[in-house]
């Protein structure tokens, strides 16, 4: 029995590009409070799984550049998948005054 294991259509340094710019663009709306991020690591998680699914079907064939649709398309997910939560953005808003310190 021969199992054929199918090639991914991206590369590694595609993918890694494109979880780069998704979490640039997250980065940018969540400053801009259009977004709310409260555990960045799931973030993470949800960019690199989309960013795969992303490279997957793009068409590099297709009309619209690559750039351009990943801008448009990452961060209408970004804002669907993290509508912004005021509430949530409060408890992120400590300044350094107010914020606690870590490890005491």
């Amino acid at each position: 029995m021969v199992i054929r294991v199918e090639e991914p259509k991206y590369t590694e340094q595609e993918l890694c590009e494109t979880v780069f710019y998704l979490s640039r663009y997250a980065e940018c709306l969540e400053i801009d409070k259009t977004i709310t991020v409260p555990d960045e690591r799931e973030l993470f998680w949800m960019l690199y799984d989309w960013a795969k699914q992303f490279e997957e079907t793009f068409d590099p064939d297709g009309p619209i550049d690559h750039h351009e649709k990943l801008e448009t398309e990452g961060a209408r997910w970004l804002m669907e998948t993290f509508p912004y939560t005021p509430e949530l953005d409060e408890d992120f808003d400590a300044g350094p005054e107010t914020a606690p310190v870590f490890g005491m």
